[in-house]
């Protein structure tokens, strides 16, 4: 089968997050025995450099070679897009419009490319992009929904763009076939597009075996958003403190863009180090044994939670981190609201080496299982 992606997002082999799942669904499917090929809509920012976005493409183009298809849209693009924004902030509380971001001229560009290639399957990726299927018609026509948008305002309790679920249903019954990343988000869809063809898609990982640290530091790494910084908040200012009562030498190492909001906050604390950019998180996770997901907002896929796991870590998470992950009654995770329980569960973990072991070997297992899952549902795409 031939597929094409089309994205806005960028993707190579040093991506992370939502770049990182875009790949490795393309991963999957060409581990499935298909001819994937990638579009990626490049706007460029009013204030980027354009040798920043000149490497982006030199690295996407280093990994997909000939199967990447470019197009770039104009910098006034963007302008017109921050002024919609401020529009729709300041006169209707930020409800707005599901195909705002979508690009007309990526309707030329896919109609030149099925017309060149033939494609059986096109995968857009996030909702707003469901649009194109107005006007360029595939055998099957998918999304990859990567959240749940609407009424995001009520669901995360931030002042954040949102549309309503009429728009949302709308846009995913224009899909035959609807990719979610979590169980709950999959029967929200049902519910929304009952005639299309679900899935829970999650996002694979590779296992990565670890040794015994055997210090006490604590890892988070994190990008720079409102959800990650509330939740390191809450870490900081509720857990932390009780973990150090009892044991004075636990560290917590903090990487990745948050580092940025942290400095000048948090870092004068004594035992909160900030280690700024990581160019291998295996190389930051291997730091410590135990690594954090203190995230109680947001929705989609809980990607800190499977980083950890993946990276061999004992992993604590909020509840909220816990929720539509995969098989969640066998996961490999301490969860809890309760920051006592949180020093309890440590205290408990830094004592003989054997507990650290045998949460290890869970972590293994359940990376497995997790990848033969979702190998499963997308062999169901396939198939259908």
């Amino acid at each position: 089968m031939r597929v094409l992606i089309v994205s806005k997002v960028h993707t190579h082999p040093t991506t992370m997050g939502n770049s990182f799942a875009i790949l490795a669904q393309a991963e999957v499917l060409k581990r499935l025995g298909c001819d994937v090929q990638f579009l990626y809509i490049q706007e460029r920012g009013l204030k980027a450099s354009a040798q920043q976005y000149d490497d982006i493409l030199l690295k996407m183009k280093g990994y997909w070679g000939d199967k990447l298809h470019v197009l770039q849209t104009p910098k006034y693009v963007r302008l017109f897009e921050n002024i919609r924004n401020i529009f729709f902030k300041k006169c209707r509380d930020n409800h707005t419009n599901l195909y705002n971001m979508y690009v007309d001229a990526i309707t030329p560009k896919v109609k030149a490319l099925q017309q060149e290639y033939h494609f059986d399957a096109c995968l857009v990726q996030y909702i707003y992009m469901t649009k194109l299927y107005d006007h360029v018609d595939f055998h099957k026509k998918a999304i990859f929904t990567h959240d749940v948008l609407a009424y995001k305002n009520l669901i995360v309790g931030e002042n954040v763009q949102w549309y309503d679920a009429a728009q949302e249903a709308r846009a995913l019954q224009k899909c035959t076939d609807v990719f979610a990343i979590q169980e709950e988000e999959m029967h929200y869809f049902k519910v929304l597009s009952p005639r299309s063809r679900h899935y829970n898609v999650l996002t694979p990982y590779k296992y990565h075996p670890q040794p015994i640290a055997g210090n006490k530091n604590i890892v988070f790494l994190s990008g720079n958003n409102a959800f990650n910084q509330n939740g390191l908040r809450w870490f900081i200012e509720n857990v932390f403190p009780l973990i150090r009562q009892k044991h004075e030498d636990a560290k917590l190492l903090i990487a990745g863009g948050i580092c940025k909001v942290i400095k000048g906050l948090y870092d004068n604390i004594e035992g909160i180090v900030l280690k700024g950019f990581v160019g291998d998180p295996r190389e930051f996770f291997a730091l410590g044994d135990v690594a954090i997901n203190p995230t109680y907002q947001g929705t989609g896929l809980k990607i800190k939670t499977f980083e950890s796991i993946a990276n061999d870590k004992v992993t604590l998470v909020h509840p909220h981190s816990m929720v539509g992950i995969y098989d969640k009654q066998n996961a490999p995770l301490f969860s809890s609201d309760k920051p006592q329980e949180w020093a309890d569960y440590l205290d408990s973990i830094w004592g003989p080496p054997e507990r650290i072991a045998e949460i290890k070997k869970h972590n293994k297992a359940y990376i497995h299982s997790l990848n033969d899952f979702i190998e499963g549902e997308y062999k169901r795409f396939l198939e259908a």
